[in-house]
C-alpha cells in the first residue's frame, strides 16, 4: 500500500490511498479530515504500516497526528494524537512513522531542554487504543537543533534528525538514535558524519529498517558542489558503523539529493527533489544495493 500526496482544491484537501493487487496498481480511498483547513495540510507527514495509517499534521494549532484504520477494505478514522507535556507552537505532526503498534511524531519547534530545540514523542497502541508512551529530547539538544525535523522508527528503535545541530560545526546537523528496552526510551547514541561539516543538513531525512539507518544530509558538498549525500549505518557488535556514504554519479548544484531517504533489506534510496536531468526541478530518485543483508537488532 501507498499513500499519495495531496490535492489543494478550494472544497477538500485529500490523500490518496493506491493498494497493488495482481501487480497493478489502484486507487483504494481518499482520506480527508473537514476540520482541517488548507493551511493546516500545508506542512503534512504521511507514514504507513500494514492496515494503519498516521498523518502530521503540523500547522493545525499547536499540531496533531491523524490515525486511519483499515477494517473490511474501508478506511476510517481510528484517532487524533496530541502531545502531552509540549510546549505551544511546537509544530507537532511536522515528521510521522509508523511501525507495527508504535509511532513516532516529531515537533520541531517544543522548548525541551533549551529554546526551539524540539522534541519527538512516540505512542503505543494497546488494546486498539494509542497512548503516549515517552517524550524523547536529545541530551545536549541546543536552541534552534530542529530535532524531529525527520523521525523513523523499526521495532524498538528510533532515530530523530536534528538538521541544525551545530555540534560538530555550525549547522552540520546530527541525527539521534533511541532504543526501548522494557518500554524505556533511551538516547543510545548520536550520529554524526565522519566527514561533516557546515551547512551540510546532516539529519535533514532519516530512516530505520532493522539494523540499517540512512542518513540524508541535503546540501553536504562533493567536488566542489552543494549537490548533497547520504550515510548508511550498520549495527554491528552493538555498534552503528558508518557503512558507506552515498552519492548520486551525476550530482549537481542545488539537487538536495538527500533531502529524502528510506533504507529497507539491502536496498536504499534517495530523493533529490531538485535534479534537472529530465525537467527544471524535475526530481529524481537513486537506488542502491548496499550488499548487506538485514540484522537483527
Amino acid at each position: 500500500i501507498v499513500v499519495s500526496g495531496l490535492s489543494y482544491d478550494d472544497s477538500r484537501n485529500i490523500f490518496y490511498v493506491y493498494v497493488r493487487e495482481n501487480g497493478v496498481w489502484s486507487e483504494q480511498a481518499q482520506l480527508t479530515n473537514n476540520g482541517l483547513s488548507r493551511h493546516d495540510y500545508s506542512r503534512s507527514a504521511v507514514a504507513i504500516s500494514g492496515n494503519t495509517i498516521v498523518v502530521g499534521m503540523g500547522h493545525d494549532g499547536n499540531g496533531s497526528a491523524f490515525v486511519y484504520e483499515r477494517m473490511n477494505g474501508r478506511w476510517k478514522e481510528q484517532a487524533k494524537l496530541v502531545a502531552r507535556g509540549g510546549a505551544p507552537t511546537g509544530k507537532f505532526g511536522y515528521s510521522v512513522d509508523i511501525c507495527g503498534e508504535t509511532i513516532v511524531v516529531g515537533a520541531v519547534l517544543v522548548s525541551g531542554n533549551t529554546s526551539s530545540s524540539g522534541d519527538a514523542y512516540v505512542f503505543r497502541r494497546e488494546d486498539g487504543v494509542w497512548n503516549q508512551e515517552a517524550r524523547l529530547e536529545p541530551i545536549d539538544g541546543f536552541s534552534h537543533d530542529r530535532f524531529g525535523r525527520s523521525v523513523s522508527v523499526s521495532g524498538d528503535i528510533a532515530v530523530v534528525g536534528a538538521y541544525l545541530d551545530s555540534g560538530s560545526a555550525k549547522y552540520a546537523g546530527a541525527a539521534h538514535v533511541y532504543r526501548r528496552i522494557d518500554g524505556e526510551w533511551n538516547e543510545e547514541v548520536k550520529l554524526r558524519a565522519s566527514d561533516g561539516d557546515s551547512y551540510d543538513h546532516f539529519g535533514y531525512s532519516v530512516s530505520v529498517a532493522g539494523g540499517l539507518i540512512a542518513v540524508g544530509a541535503r546540501v553536504d558538498e562533493y567536488n566542489g558542489r552543494s549537490s548533497g549525500s547520504a550515510y548508511v549505518y550498520r549495527l554491528a557488535g552493538g555498534e552503528w558503523v558508518e557503512q558507506a556514504k552515498l552519492l548520486a554519479r551525476d550530482g549537481d548544484e542545488d539537487d538536495e539529493f538527500g533531502v529524502s531517504v528510506g533504507v529497507s533489506g539491502d536496498t536504499a534510496v534517495v530523493g533529490a527533489w531538485r535534479d534537472e536531468e529530465m525537467s527544471y526541478y524535475g526530481g529524481a530518485a537513486y537506488f542502491y544495493d548496499l550488499g548487506v543483508p538485514p540484522v537483527a537488532v
